[in-house]
């Protein structure tokens, strides 16, 4: 048998551009985030003319270009010389970084600078940023170098219109047809469904070893319910396995996406591009940086959007350092998400270790721990408002001794059920015999105790309450 060459490299380029963009925070000259340097950078004209930055206008936010498109770069944002550490040939897209910026400040506009003074300002009409360190300024002027990030996806909001280069529009007639077609689908039935819409990889094009992967991970429900996100879905009780939160890929790249390898970024008006956003992925960034993405009409551009948003976050440079600088998570979603951790029904993306409740001033210094962010919780549980519920049922004698009530109750089920003998623990037997042990008052007050002090069996896996917390049978009825 004749054997075929051995496969080297499924690319069939090389990416030989490499280094670091970092974003850093002017008031405290510390790393927000960095990117992988994958995309190559023209060279700079031989001169430049000063612009202004305006991030509002859309005219003034950068394309998302091809590499050998024409691009205004000074020569003197070239930091890496000013900075080992981010030495290399390679840069990342402007408006990405601006997209990234935008979301770590919680839905604020800014500009970078090569600067932390904030004197020089990296040109608006800048596609690629060179590989080097750069400084994020707001616009607004009094928080301009003192403003809050965000350091948990619990705590960002999510903006009341996309910017303008994240918005597809569809028509009528196929909004229409996209309605038709998946408002019936059942959350069980998302991921079949997601698959053979797609048919195959929307990155790769492959159509074996697919998986449907969720845009928003299941585990953000709690969020997706506080910012209202089924507004977006098809079938708005669907929650996040909803057909528009969903897209095929092959399982590899599914891992990936796990990840936060990448993100879905808008290239055209209606096309998309898959890109790295983690070091350590040389291989994938290789194989699938800023190859096109087949982006199905059904999948929402929002939960696209909130996924781009999740993945900066998740990247944020030494979160421990910026805790006392972040913006809040409401304090009843930290609730929500604490008794759903004591039953088991949320994963990781929530973990409350980072979870700042309170608003330090930006500007201040203090640290705050995770002992600091325990202790306040416990003393909110302690308060009038909140009552300690952990009060173990055997220390009330009240509710465990019978009334007259109790025994009036048991007297007039034994005379409707003279033959079986109430035992409250029956002994192991192999005999088929049938006992009784009457569910009454005493019975009821107990219930009624522990449902107070565990609230969360009253609720479903995504925090909400059950339709029917009532017993199924009364003897009254």
């Amino acid at each position: 048998m004749d054997r075929r060459p051995r496969l080297k490299d499924l690319a069939g380029e090389r990416i030989s551009q490499y280094g670091r963009v970092v974003i850093c925070h002017p008031g405290h000259d510390f790393v927000l985030f960095g990117f992988p340097a994958y995309d190559p950078v023209p060279p700079p004209p031989p001169s430049t003319v000063n612009e202004s930055f305006v991030a509002t206008s859309s005219s003034a936010t950068p394309e998302f270009a091809d590499a050998h498109e024409e691009s205004t770069v000074p020569s003197r944002i070239t930091a890496s010389s000013r900075d080992p550490s981010v030495t290399g040939t390679g840069g990342v897209n402007h408006r990405l970084v601006l997209d990234a910026c935008r979301v770590i400040t919680n839905n604020q506009d800014g500009y970078l600078t090569t600067d932390i003074g904030g004197a020089e300002r990296v040109l608006a009409s800048t596609i690629t940023l060179p590989c080097g360190r750069y400084y994020l300024h707001l616009d607004n002027p009094s928080t301009r170098t003192c403003y809050k990030i965000v350091t948990n996806f619990a705590a960002w909001e999510f903006p009341r219109s996309l910017p303008a280069h994240w918005q597809r529009h569809l028509s009528g007639d196929e909004e229409f047809r996209l309605q038709q077609d998946f408002a019936s689908v059942s959350p069980s039935r998302m991921s079949e469904v997601v698959r053979n819409a797609d048919k195959e990889c929307v990155v790769s094009g492959f159509q074996h070893s697919l998986q449907t992967a969720h845009i928003l991970p299941k585990e953000e429900h709690v969020w997706f319910h506080r910012q209202k996100m089924a507004f977006y879905c098809y079938n708005d009780v669907a929650g996040l396995d909803d057909t528009a939160n969903g897209v095929a890929l092959r399982s590899d790249i599914h891992l990936c996406h796990d990840r936060h390898t990448f993100v879905f970024y808008p290239c055209e008006p209606d096309d998309y591009v898959l890109y790295i956003v983690v070091m350590g992925e040389g291989d994938y960034a290789q194989l699938l940086h800023r190859r096109p993405v087949t982006m199905p009409k059904r999948v929402s551009n929002n939960f696209l959007y909130a996924r781009f948003a999740y993945n900066i976050i998740h990247h944020l440079f030494d979160p421990g350092f910026w805790r006392p600088f972040a913006y809040g998570v409401p304090h009843s979603a930290v609730m929500e998400v604490k008794a759903q951790k004591k039953t088991g029904s949320i994963g990781q993306a929530a973990g409350l270790a980072d979870i700042p409740q309170e608003e330090p001033s930006a500007c201040d210094t203090a640290r705050a721990t995770g002992d600091d962010i325990e202790m306040k919780d416990d003393a909110v549980h302690d308060s009038p408002q909140h009552p300690d519920t952990s009060t173990s049922i055997e220390s009330l004698p009240e509710l465990i001794q019978e009334t007259e009530e109790d025994e009036a109750y048991n007297k007039s089920w034994h005379e409707h059920f003279p033959d079986y003998p109430d035992i409250e623990n029956p002994p192991d037997t192999s005999d088929i015999q049938i006992w009784t042990h009457p569910d009454n008052p005493r019975i009821a007050r107990l219930t009624k105790t522990y449902r107070a002090s565990h609230p969360q069996i009253a609720t479903s896996s995504a925090g909400l309450p059950l339709h029917d917390t009532t017993p199924a049978f009364h003897f009254d009825d």
